[in-house]
């Protein structure tokens, strides 16, 4: 009996460090940038002009000029690459969300940051349930993330950049996206 629990123990302990292995390989570091607040671009963001469904407070300020496209080299923000940005904390993590959708579908991209080191990951909701698709997948290929401090707390602004390229693969073909841009806001 004593034999089935150290080995019991042994394979549980293997299995937390391969998870804990599996989590913080795939995680980038933070590129810290006091600066990043004074650059232009982010009176610019004051000002820009987007149409988009979302946006039904023409007044509300716009928190980032990131674009999400399907063409690397799309610079213009249209009405289908405008993403809301929302920051806020999930347990430990802070969580710096791109949002696109409807209110019946949409879908995105999350940055999970943690002690310096973060992931991109995609997210998608739909009021559809037969719409899930099984074969559908994404892989992260190129991640940056730049913010203006290390460490934040409710009521925080934060200032950052993304630059994003993910590949997805719906089963019968492959696509590339790229994210973008500067980023601002409160930390909800």
């Amino acid at each position: 009996m004593k034999f089935l629990i150290k080995i019991f123990s042994g394979i549980l302990i293997l299995g937390i460090i391969f998870i804990l292995i599996q989590c913080f390989v795939k995680w980038d570091s933070v590129i810290i940038d006091p600066n990043i607040s004074k650059n232009s671009v982010y009176k610019k963001i004051d000002h820009q002009i987007v149409s988009h469904f979302s946006t039904v407070n023409k007044e509300e300020k716009y928190t980032n000029n990131v674009i999400f496209s399907f063409d690397e080299n799309t610079t213009k923000i249209e009405d289908l690459n405008y993403y809301n940005c929302n920051i806020y904390f999930e347990g430990p993590f802070l969580i710096i969300s791109f949002t696109s959708g409807d209110g019946f579908s949409g879908g995105g991209y999350n940055f999970k940051v943690l002690n310096g080191k973060f992931r991109a990951e995609s997210h998608f909701y739909t009021d559809n349930p037969s719409f899930f698709n099984n074969n559908l997948y994404d892989k992260i290929i190129l991640q940056k993330l730049t913010l203006n401090k290390e460490n934040y707390k409710s009521g925080d602004s934060i200032f950052g950049k993304i630059d994003l390229k993910a590949q997805e693969n719906d089963g019968l073909q492959k696509s590339f996206q790229y994210g973008k841009g500067y980023f601002r806001a409160l930390i909800k």
